[in-house]
C-alpha cells in the first residue's frame, strides 16, 4: 500500500517515507524523490512493504499529495491520503 502524509502526521506515516517536497522539517532526513511523481521502482516496492510519500502541508485537501494519489488510484495503485 502506498501512503501520503504530513511529516507532522507521524501517525500516518506506515513502512518507509521518503520526501515528496523541496525542503524537510528541520531533524528530517527522508529520502527525497526528485520530481512530483514517484519513480516506477517505488511504485514496485510498495508490493513488498508500505511506505508513504511526505510533505510539509497539514491537510491534503489542498495539498499537491492528493494529486499524487489521485493519479496513482488512475493507474491502478491503492493509495491511502492522511
Amino acid at each position: 500500500m502506498i501512503y501520503t502524509a504530513s511529516y507532522f502526521n507521524r501517525q500516518g506515516h506506515h513502512g518507509r517515507s521518503y520526501c515528496i517536497s523541496r525542503t524537510q522539517p528541520e531533524g528530517f532526513r527522508l529520502p527525497v524523490l526528485g520530481f512530483f511523481l514517484p519513480p516506477g521502482w517505488l511504485l514496485d516496492k510498495y508490493r513488498d512493504e508500505d511506505v508513504t510519500l511526505c510533505c510539509w502541508e497539514r491537510g491534503a485537501t489542498y495539498c499537491h499529495r492528493s494529486l499524487v494519489a489521485s493519479f496513482l488510484r488512475q493507474l491502478g495503485y491503492e493509495v491511502l491520503v492522511a
